[in-house]
């Protein structure tokens, strides 16, 4: 799904925001992301993550493989 059929911004009364609810497309969607700022919080209303969780600013690299499975 699309990060747009999950949270529709502002407009919360737009979105489809239960898996029973959401519309399935015709095609995969893929988001590679190298970060997530989420990750090791105290609690998931707006606490910042501990330092030792944090990354620091910087230019980073990674790799990953898509391979089909049938």
């Amino acid at each position: 799904y699309l990060p747009a059929d999950l949270d529709s911004g502002t407009d919360k009364g737009a979105s489809q925001r239960h898996s029973g609810d959401l519309t399935p497309r015709p095609y995969s969607v893929l988001q590679v992301q190298a970060r997530q700022f989420g990750l090791g919080c105290v609690n998931s209303w707006g606490a910042w993550p501990r330092k030792e969780y944090q990354m620091p600013y910087q230019d980073y690299e990674f790799t990953y493989i898509v391979s089909v499975l049938r």
